[in-house]
């Protein structure tokens, strides 16, 4: 795996199983767990989990070298020093299947643009939130189809772009 990349889904499933995949991970990836998944990873209890977010992420991301973005309410970005940011926007509409697939989406594009992991982590965050902030005001109380959160993104862009 390059320095860099986003994992997500299937490919913490099989961080998850330990091994040599493990102990080759290169520093600098940006993994997207949801709290799921976060359990297979640290082999905790979600509920244990839950009890302290930021403390599951900070010690993932440290013990990984990564960027960890735990996903869910006030999403985290967790750096391997030790420091947490938590996303300003909430937005339940994102908690649909396909979402964190939109975010992992803009985290890559975000790297591929020469971002290096934490900024795209924290900026990729936001913008996926903001997209779930629009698509509640047009369509209140139902959760947003992952189509309709790529579709928002340049939406979102253009009204935070300062250009």
């Amino acid at each position: 795996l390059p320095a860099g990349s986003v994992l997500d889904a299937d490919a913490l499933f099989w961080l998850a199983q330990g091994g040599a995949l493990r102990e080759r991970l290169p520093a600098g990836m940006i993994l997207t767990p949801h709290l799921g998944e976060m359990a297979r990873l640290t082999g905790r209890p979600v509920a244990v989990i839950e009890a302290d977010r930021a403390r599951a992420a900070r010690e993932l991301a440290r013990e990984l070298s990564a960027v960890v973005v735990l996903k869910g309410p006030c999403t985290l970005v967790a750096e391997p020093g030790g420091r947490t940011h938590v996303s300003p926007v909430v937005a339940p509409c994102l908690a649909t299947g396909g979402s964190g697939d939109v975010l992992s989406g803009v985290l890559a594009a975000l790297r591929a643009g020469g971002l290096s992991p934490l900024p795209s982590a924290c900026l990729g965050v936001y913008w996926h939130g903001l997209a779930g902030k629009h698509l509640e005001n047009e369509h209140p109380r139902r959760g947003a189809l992952a189509r309709e959160i790529a579709d928002a993104l340049p939406k979102v862009l253009k009204e935070t772009s300062p250009c």
